[in-house]
Formats: C-alpha cells, sequence, structure tokens
C-alpha cells in the first residue's frame, strides 16, 4: 500500500512524422481540441486507458492521500501546450549558431524541433508575437550569436518571418 501520494501522469505515445517518429512525453490534455489530429482516434482510446486503469490503481492502493496535477488549458502550461500545439514565433539559429547549442552559458536558451521533412531546427524562444520574438534575436544578437531568422511555427513546418 502506498502513502500519501502526489503525481503527474504521463503517456508515452510513438507517432510518425514525416521521416521522424517522436516519442511524446504527454499529461492528461485535451491536445486534439488545438491540433485535430495530433492524437489518433486509436491511441487517445489507450490514453485514457491508461490515464483510468492508474488512477484506479492509485485509488485502490493508496492509503492515504492521492494527489494528481492535471494541465488547466487556462494555466500557464496549458497555454504553452496550446500555442505549442497551433503556432508560436522563435528565433532559427542556423549553422554558424550551432556552436552556442553546446554552450553551457546560454545553451539553455535553446530547443530542437524537427520539421515536417524530418529536418533538426534549433530554436530560442516560444512567443504569441513577433515583437516579442524580434527582442529575444537582439539579445542574441547582443550575445554574437551569428546566422539568426525569425520565424514562425507551425504543425506544417517552419517558415521564416519578413523583417
Amino acid at each position: 500500500l502506498l502513502g500519501d501520494v502526489k503525481h503527474h501522469l504521463v503517456y508515452v505515445m510513438k507517432r510518425q512524422e514525416g521521416a521522424i517518429t517522436p516519442f511524446y512525453i504527454l499529461p492528461d490534455f485535451d491536445y486534439n481540441a488545438y491540433r485535430p489530429g495530433f492524437v489518433s482516434e486509436i491511441e487517445a482510446t489507450r490514453m485514457k486507458e491508461f490515464f483510468d486503469d492508474s488512477r484506479k490503481l492509485y485509488g485502490d492502493e493508496n492509503k492515504g492521500a492521492v494527489v494528481e496535477s492535471i494541465v488547466d488549458p487556462n494555466s500557464y502550461v496549458g497555454e504553452q501546450f496550446k500555442q505549442l500545439l497551433t503556432r508560436y514565433y522563435a528565433v532559427h539559429i542556423g549553422e554558424d549558431g550551432a556552436s552556442w547549442i553546446r554552450n553551457g552559458v546560454i545553451g539553455h536558451y535553446f530547443h530542437q524541433s524537427v520539421d515536417p521533412k524530418g529536418m533538426r531546427n534549433y530554436l530560442s524562444g516560444i512567443y504569441h508575437d513577433p515583437g516579442s520574438a524580434r527582442a529575444n534575436l537582439q539579445f542574441l544578437n547582443d550575445c554574437g550569436v551569428k546566422g539568426l531568422t525569425l520565424v514562425e511555427v507551425t504543425p506544417e513546418g517552419i517558415t521564416p518571418v519578413l523583417q
């Protein structure tokens, strides 16, 4: 039996996307409300079964309090999920800036995205609008990072934003 439990349930989903097959670590959230078809019907059934079975197990085997953290769509994390599923602006780091990815000083400012053709892209920031992304672009320029482009990231791909 378990004592008090605080947990985040996550489901691991493998999904073919163009030339790659990434694994997604997904908490309970209505992904298809913001990106229709992101979770297939079959995968949605498996996901629901996993969450239901896990919640039942915690309920049956726990002698203390069970507190599950669920992503509220209106929370900061929920807003980030919605943005990642639909559209955001970022700074693309070209080949000239690739060494900055491994740089321990500002390397944490970057994340990796893979486009529908399987190309890996290094990006900085997740912004609602191009103006905010431009401020990040200026910061990275001031740090000496070269080969930067302002981009829009959508499920269809990564597109440069005309400046």
